[in-house]
């Protein structure tokens, strides 16, 4: 698991000092600066910073440049960018450009800061599938907990192979026991406990609208599909 030591350029403060707040602090660096190219890779260089942060804003032509260009320098480091009022091509030329991943605003610094701190936390794990992680994180599932690594790789499965949800044990359980290295019946265990507490703590309730409702872990996993086929753009 990586250390979240980022760098975050543009903006404004509040938003780095919220960002900072969320983070862990046992877990994470936060540094600031301005949006200059030769100024960040001074920054970058030989500190122990890891990942970079960019608040885009107006025309992407610019932020591409700059993307690829701190993406050449340092071919290892994360790249995110938050960008306000951009388009899905605009979002799109930033990924080419090299940013690992771009969330659209206006959505919550907060939310954008958990999911990259996840996706942090996940991106040398092969076995962790990170848009699924990244997507539980936008709905406030905990990534504390041996159930949430299951279910993301259960949506990955099960959207993948839709057929796989009628047999769930076999095809979801199965597998992902043997990637995991663990028995199937932990892995249904820890599924059904995720999707008991979801609709306890209302997480639940943030994906599918309905309040204090209960569900059953297939039932979960198929709500959770559906809502990525609908919403996967938010994040790419």
């Amino acid at each position: 698991m990586l250390r979240t030591n980022i760098l975050i350029c543009g903006g404004i403060a509040h938003e780095a000092d919220l960002i900072a707040n969320v983070l862990p602090k046992d877990d994470s660096t936060v540094r600031t600066c301005i949006t200059d190219e030769k100024v960040i890779i001074k920054e970058l260089s030989g500190s122990e910073l890891n990942s970079v942060l960019f608040f885009v804003n107006g025309s992407s032509g610019r932020w591409e440049k700059l993307i690829r260009n701190i993406r050449t320098a340092f071919p290892d480091i994360k790249i995110f960018a938050g960008a306000s009022g951009a388009s899905l091509n605009d979002m799109g030329r930033l990924r080419s450009a090299g940013a690992d991943l771009c969330m659209m605003f206006p959505a919550s610094i907060r939310v954008f800061t958990d999911i990259i701190h996840v996706y942090m936390r996940f991106c040398d794990d092969s076995r962790i599938p990170l848009y699924a992680a990244c997507f539980l994180c936008q709905y406030g599932f905990s990534a504390k907990n041996t159930g949430f690594l299951y279910l993301c790789s259960a949506i990955d499965l099960c959207l993948k192979e839709p057929e796989y949800l009628e047999a769930l044990y076999d095809r979801v359980y199965g597998t992902i026991a043997e990637r995991f290295g663990v028995q199937p019946e932990l892995v249904e265990r820890m599924l059904r406990r995720t999707a008991s507490v979801s609709a306890s703590d209302g997480t639940l309730s943030a994906v599918t609208g309905e309040i204090g409702q209960k569900i059953t872990s297939h039932d979960l996993i198929a709500v959770l599909c559906d809502a990525y086929a609908i919403s996967r753009y938010f994040i790419i």
